[in-house]
């Protein structure tokens, strides 16, 4: 697809964009705030906003579209300083705000053109004042940028010897490679890869040293004994570190017997390391019109408005599915108030590509329906929000696709995709929240060296994974430089909510029209309030032991 086709509900082309930049950024360096002028001043704020938005959605679509036009990323740079230069000219106006608050909601709660901001001003507004040093400290170093810089610092990934012919894995054919039929392939990727990582891993522990003692010395700032504890305890749940733990034993164990069932099914006498991507890559070719029916058929539960959202993102082309080098690999939705959400992937017509559809979808539509919720204060929904809109999804196409029906597709590969999906969305970002815990604790005993984290983080992922019939990798105590991709691993623990959340709705199959419904209120209602209204506890050892007790129902079944 074309890219102006593809972007036209925000631009027809660069050039327009161009204009609409300058327009608006001359508006931002003209513009005053007053406090004198409350009315002007917060309906300025939306406009302006709403339309760095539209600028900004289009240039980071573009850049994710072409990752090697470095004119296009300077215009992606352009535009955050833009953020930089609104939010530090209304400081003074949000100060004043701050230190009049009452005063704040009462002028826009009786403005009829100011009352939008109502909830804004008394749910979500920041309150605290003053800088926060720390903080600063991390942005300014730009950590994960320098990260990421490092890690792909070029294409190549590693280079293998097979069938007497040396052949180059890239970064971006990682995941494909280790979905090989032939399973020497998949060891000789898996170990090369983590080996070409390990040449720099004491570059990637530098960084993660930093990493953990500027989070953990900011935790203790705010009366944390570690980063892990402030990442646990700040959650939906606020989870108690011992509290996690516990929890954290079932998991590992339902780990081993998602891995000895995943062995047996694939007739292996051990399993592995680079066995965890594997779910057959069988003949079938699914098109773009028998993913459109499945997921319809699937998603219907979720009701007819649900559907129709489905249907406009088909017609009106919100995903674009075709491959290039130059294009960003991996899978992304975007939300935009100006148009309808964008999503990216590359479509390989498999069921890995269906699945990563259904998921995008998810978070896409989510954002649609975030869109109604009368300004763009709201319609940025959170991080839990958007996972658990995407992981229902899966949950209710694999229940589909495994127990009503198949449309074709090799059984074996569903009852695969089925423990992938239970792998990658709940046993995974386990093991990372662990890794996470465990790293932060140690972090405030001493530097985090090369050796140190090579330790930590084989014993922990040994213990979710070893047992009879698994087999160690030496080298890949050396993969928590894949791991910390992003330097994110606090987004696993949205990652485990998101899903229980999920799982529990589906189990109790109720409520399954209410979600969009919910999602037109945006941000204007809290997560907690969201999730309340949707299942009848937010108990997180409850949550998880139901979780625990219902997947493995479903495994005997397999």
């Amino acid at each position: 697809m074309k890219e102006n086709h593809f972007l036209r509900a925000l631009y027809p082309s660069l050039d327009k964009w161009d204009i609409d930049y300058n327009l608006v950024k001359e508006k931002i360096f003209n513009c005053k705030f007053s406090t004198n002028n409350i009315e002007y001043c917060l309906l300025n704020l939306e406009s302006i906003y709403t339309d760095l938005d539209k600028l900004h959605t289009y240039i980071l679509l573009k850049t994710e579209l072409n990752i090697k036009d470095n004119e296009i990323k300077n215009r992606l740079r352009e535009i955050e300083y833009l953020y930089t230069v609104i939010y530090y000219k209304t400081e003074v106006l949000n100060n004043f705000i701050r230190g009049n608050l009452e005063t704040i909601i009462s002028i826009v709660s009786t403005n009829p053109k100011l009352y939008r901001f109502k909830t804004y001003y008394k749910k979500m507004f920041i309150k605290k004042d003053g800088e926060d040093f720390l903080e600063n400290v991390y942005y300014q170093l730009d950590l994960e940028k320098k990260y990421e810089s490092l890690l792909y610092e070029s294409d190549f990934l590693c280079k293998i010897n097979y069938n007497h012919e040396n052949i180059i894995i890239k970064h971006n054919e990682l995941l494909t490679a280790l979905n090989n039929n032939d399973r020497t392939f998949r060891k000789s990727v898996y170990q090369n890869a983590v080996q070409h990582l390990a040449r720099r891993a004491d570059d990637f522990a530098f960084i993660i040293n930093i990493f953990y003692q500027i989070k953990n010395a900011n935790s203790l700032r705010l009366g944390y004994q570690s980063y892990s504890e402030q990442v646990l305890n700040e959650c939906i749940f606020e989870i108690k570190k011992e509290q996690f733990k516990e929890q954290v034993s079932g998991v590992k164990s339902l780990t081993k017997e998602i891995l000895d069932i995943k062995r047996r099914l694939l007739e292996y006498p051990e399993i592995s390391y680079h066995d965890m991507y594997y779910t057959i890559n069988t003949d079938s070719h699914i098109t773009l019109e028998m993913a459109e029916l499945i997921i319809k058929d699937a998603l219907n539960i979720l009701g007819e408005d649900y559907i129709q959202v489905v249907e406009r993102a088909f017609k009106e082309k919100w995903v674009h599915f075709d491959s290039s080098i130059n294009k960003k690999f991996g899978a992304r939705s975007y939300s935009s108030f100006s148009s309808h959400p964008y999503i990216i992937m590359h479509w390989n017509h498999d069921l890995e590509s269906l699945f990563t559809l259904v998921h995008e979808l998810g978070g896409a539509i989510a954002q649609y329906f975030a869109q109604k919720s009368e300004s763009i204060l709201y319609s940025e929904l959170s991080i839990l929000k958007v996972e658990f809109s995407s992981f229902i999804n899966e949950i209710i196409l694999i229940d589909h696709l495994l127990y009503r029906n198949n449309y074709g597709l090799n059984r074996d590969s569903l009852k695969l995709k089925l423990l992938d999906l239970l792998k990658d969305s709940y046993v995974i970002p386990f093991e990372y929240v662990s890794i996470l815990d465990i790293l932060s604790s140690k972090a405030r005993e001493g530097i985090l060296s090369k050796n140190k984290i090579n330790i930590y983080y084989d014993s922990t992922i040994k213990s979710f994974r070893e047992y009879e019939h698994f087999t160690n990798f030496n080298m890949n105590k050396y993969n928590w430089i894949k791991g910390h991709e992003g330097l994110n691993l606090d987004y696993n623990l949205q990652y485990i909510c998101a899903f229980l959340f999920a799982f529990n709705v589906f189990q109790h199959k109720r409520n399954f029209k209410k979600i969009s419904n919910l999602f037109c209120h945006g941000e204007k209602i809290s997560d907690v309030e969201y999730f309340g209204a949707l299942i009848s506890t937010l108990d997180f050892n409850i949550l998880n032991q139901y979780t625990l007790k219902k997947i493995r129902d479903m495994l005997i079944n397999l």
